[in-house]
């Protein structure tokens, strides 16, 4: 039961047709008219309070809203109406979402709506969007269709997108992606490929490393990537490691534990050699592993 004066304002608010007023009074007024409050809201057509006043107040028409939304053919509306308000009819509001054409907000209607029709959303994408939208797509999307949005990754054959992709979209077919990677020569992507994507052909990636000479990377490959070949990769240190890099990488490789690089080390140079390296770089003696955890040290050389 209303206030005299609640009562009072409701009638004035009414007669105003001040859309705004009447959905703030209905939200905050216990036993306010709502089917009377929500007349105007509709006649004035205001998308936004439509939409407000659908998701926020208790016996709302949800249809009747939701009808002001659909014959505006506004595709951001339909789509935020789609999300927030239950009993919203997905449908309807996802065709005005399609035939919009508009890549991002198919995107967000797949991921967001539950219901959503996500062949016919993944289509748009497909068709009117780029690499980008598609990485997205396959990242966020249950039920994408991995292997479309992937092809349209491989043509662009963008690098860095083919490494994300690699990373992060579940299902997707690590090869080609890496081949991509390796023709683009960055041995730094290289390098990331073969620490961070499982299933990764370390052979194919730690090969671009070791042509492009860099001892750190070679280093980092040897302690991070499991199936490095590490005789390869000790000769490109060894030739063009300096002071530095030999130090960082005999303190990981004492803290590891990993005596077999060493005892390769060791018949590659021989023993004098490597206590010397071992002296010159400020370390006695190779003792037992302080840690079993690589990642504390990660820094050094995942770049």
């Amino acid at each position: 039961m209303l206030s005299l004066k609640n009562f009072l304002k409701q009638i004035y608010l009414i007669k105003s047709k001040d859309e705004i007023l009447c959905y703030e009074f209905a939200c905050d007024v216990k036993g306010a008219n709502v089917k009377a409050l929500e007349k105007v809201v509709i006649k004035s057509a205001n998308l936004e309070i439509s939409y407000k006043f659908a998701r926020d107040i208790n016996g709302a028409n949800i249809g009747a809203l939701e009808n002001v939304i659909v014959k505006s053919n506004n595709a951001d509306m339909c789509y935020k109406f789609a999300r927030d308000v239950k009993g919203a009819d997905i449908k309807l509001l996802e065709d005005v979402v399609l035939k919009s054409k508009n890549k991002n907000l198919c995107y967000k209607f797949a991921r967001d709506v539950e219901g959503a029709n996500i062949k016919a959303l993944e289509r748009i994408v497909l068709n009117y969007g780029g690499p980008l939208n598609c990485y997205f797509f396959a990242c966020d999307v249950k039920g994408a269709d991995i292997k479309s949005l992937e092809d349209v990754v491989l043509k662009s054959k963008n690098k860095d997108l083919c490494y994300k992709f690699a990373c992060d979209v579940e299902g997707a077919n690590i090869q080609p992606l890496q081949e991509v990677i390796i023709k683009s020569k960055d041995k730094f992507l290289c390098y990331k490929f073969a620490i961070d994507v499982k299933g990764a052909n370390i052979k194919q990636l730690e090969d671009v490393i070791i042509e492009s000479k860099d001892a750190t990377l070679c280093c980092g490959i040897i302690l991070f990537a499991k199936g490095a070949n590490i005789d390869k990769l000790l000769d490109t240190v060894i030739t063009y490691g300096t002071k530095w890099e030999w130090e960082d990488f005999l303190r990981e490789v004492q803290r590891f534990g990993l005596n077999s690089v060493i005892d390769l080390l060791e018949r590659k140079i021989g023993e004098k050699s490597v206590k010397q390296l071992l002296k010159n770089c400020q370390i006695e003696e190779l003792s037992k592993p302080q840690s079993t955890s690589r990642s504390d040290c990660s820094e050094k050389f995942h770049l």
